[in-house]
């Protein structure tokens, strides 16, 4: 459905069928995101869920950096970037194929202990509540920074895209870099570390007074999101019993897409009274006061963290 875009003329029908492209991601989040909880378990999973939050970062930043080159040949060219998904289909059969085997074998006493299990609500409240904050925060990048930089002079759409895509590219290695944090820090410890660090980044976009500080603040974004996202993600992965999962990782795609639709429609009323540039300062504070409520949920052990033997010393949140 990505493709249609290269060949159709009329808003509309490109919308009704970018309708039916978002329902396909969501589909296809969901299940992978299931089937890794699934077929893996403890620092197995971890590992699992940063290197998919190091590939969605750098599909992420190759997606926008290709995108702004091609711009520049036609609008309608960079909508053929989504034919790179004939070239995953036959990996994808492959590797379904062999998850049922493994997840068979491996792990069917695993999921007989988690099918008992009680559904942990708080600790999932705080999951959705982080997703949808964090993509509310993060679109704002791709979505506004672009007419920040044209009021910096910047109209260059190859210049734009490979700005905008800097955060994804070090999206990467904050996915990457959750399989050593979390050996150090629990969910909460680093959700309240890596959200001040995205509200940082963001407010620096707001005061940054040339390219160079611009683009140190969109590295801590990107660091920020990869962390937050791969922390998160293998969280759920590993509380949600096997009974309910598919039902929790929906809930966990429809809360993180309706960030995504949010974004722009909470920017707008700061438009109306101010500017991007105090949007952006707006949006930075929000996420470090958000950073600073996970500290004083770790600090008042509302859900309790733990530390649990795996192939690395883990700390883990567990009360429920």
């Amino acid at each position: 459905m990505g493709v249609t875009g290269a060949f159709l003329n009329t808003l509309y029908i490109i919308l009704a069928f970018r309708i039916l492209l978002g329902v396909g991601i969501a589909g296809m989040t969901i299940c992978t995101s299931a089937l890794l909880a699934d077929n893996y378990t403890g620092a197995d999973l971890k590992k699992k869920i940063g290197l998919q939050a190091a590939c969605m970062g750098l599909g992420a930043a190759v997606l926008q950096l290709a995108g702004g080159a091609l711009a520049g040949i036609s609008w309608h060219v960079p909508y053929y970037i989504y034919l790179i998904a004939l070239l995953i289909i036959p990996g994808v059969m492959l590797s379904i194929s062999e998850s049922k085997s493994s997840s068979n074998h491996s792990h069917g006493k695993v999921g007989t202990v988690m099918s008992k299990k009680k559904i942990p609500l708080r600790s999932i409240t705080l999951i959705y509540i982080a997703t949808f904050t964090l993509l509310v925060l993060f679109l704002s990048i791709p979505t506004k920074l672009p007419f920040v930089l044209n009021e910096k002079g910047i109209s260059s759409t190859l210049m734009i895209g490979a700005l905008i895509s800097i955060p994804g590219l070090f999206g990467t290695v904050g996915g990457l870099g959750n399989i050593l944090v979390s050996r150090y820090l629990s969910e909460i410890q680093t959700n309240c570390i890596s959200f001040i660090m995205l509200g940082g980044g963001i407010f620096i976009l707001s005061i940054a007074p040339d390219i160079s500080t611009l683009i140190i603040g969109l590295i801590m974004i990107g660091i920020a999101f990869g962390l937050i996202n791969a922390t998160n993600m293998s969280w759920l992965g590993r509380i949600a019993p096997e009974h309910s999962r598919g039902k929790i990782f929906s809930g966990f795609t429809t809360i993180l897409f309706l960030g995504e639709l949010v974004s722009p429609i909470i920017i707008q009323p700061i438009l109306k009274t101010g500017t991007l540039y105090d949007a952006y300062a707006f949006l930075g504070i929000a996420g470090i006061a958000l950073g600073l409520i996970f500290g004083v949920v770790s600090i008042m052990g509302i859900v309790e963290p733990l530390v649990i033997i795996a192939e690395h010393p883990v700390k883990i949140e567990s009360r429920e």
